[in-house]
């Protein structure tokens, strides 16, 4: 299991709090939610916006120990990515089913709001029938949809399918160990959940798949997205796995709501899901 390292983790988050500092010192939430307030500009303007969802998250992880905080900035980018697929916008983002799709559903899992975790797992309709080729870029990020939906037999035979012929090379082979757990899940296999999540933070794979790319610059050295990303996944659908490592944060896992959620952003204020 790899190790957490204090150092990297302390120098990453002084990155994060640097980064905050310069959001406050530019007024930067203003000026892109006058952006969105215009409809201007708007892909950047909510790009921009989440990316200071997720300072938020970390530094009320890691700095403030606020979970609510977390929730609620967790709630944050999960509702400005609905609001974008609302009029007047009504962008969903090009290349959609790009794997980043399917790690962001962190944050909205994080945010424990059933009904933009609901609406996410809907938006399964927009991938490409080369989503269904195991070959396919897209056919990976597809899966985790299906898991969030619950479709367990759908799940259940497409892993069933990439794990008979998996790919030999390329991101399609980094990403077996992911199949092996949803596979896992589709079936109720606890242990199974555990061992393919314990692999992913095995020292040789977690430093292979670090040079993926897969974290961003305010999660890297503090969180293991896919790891927590399936951990809290297991618990959404009422599989409370334990994996015992600091790369997942436990405070994360539980499914509690917030009793209220506030919106950070002035224009997307008027939305309601």
């Amino acid at each position: 299991m790899k190790r957490f390292n204090q150092q990297k983790a302390l120098v990453r988050l002084e990155h994060v709090k640097s980064n905050l500092s310069e959001w406050i010192e530019s007024k930067d939430v203003e000026f892109w939610n006058d952006k969105l307030l215009k409809v201007d500009n708007i892909e950047w303007a909510s790009i921009r916006l989440q990316s200071y969802c997720i300072i938020q998250i970390i530094l009320n992880q890691f700095q403030y120990n606020n979970l609510n905080e977390v929730k609620n900035y967790a709630y944050n980018y999960a509702k400005l990515q609905y609001v974008m697929a609302q009029s007047p916008y009504d962008y969903l983002g090009q290349e959609y089913a790009y794997e980043k799709r399917a790690f962001e559903g962190l944050w909205f899992l994080l945010s424990n709001h059933k009904p933009l975790i609901e609406w996410y797992s809907n938006l399964a309709h927009i991938f490409s029938q080369s989503a269904d080729n195991p070959k396919s870029e897209q056919f990976f990020t597809k899966q985790f949809f299906i898991a969030l939906r619950g479709d367990w037999k759908v799940l259940q035979e497409r892993c069933e399918k990439v794990l008979a012929e998996p790919p030999t090379s390329g991101r399609g082979k980094n990403y077996l160990i992911d199949h092996t757990f949803y596979l896992a899940l589709s079936q109720g296999d606890i242990d199974g959940m555990i061992n393919a999540i314990s692999q992913l933070l095995e020292t040789k794979t977690f430093n292979r798949r670090q040079r993926m790319d897969l974290e961003s610059g305010y999660t890297k050295d503090l969180i293991d997205t896919p790891a927590t990303l399936y951990t809290k996944l297991a618990w959404y659908h009422g599989y409370q796995i334990q994996i015992e490592s600091d790369y997942i944060p436990k405070e994360w896992l539980e499914m509690t709501p917030l009793e209220n959620y506030q919106d950070e952003f002035e224009f997307m204020k008027k939305y309601s899901i």
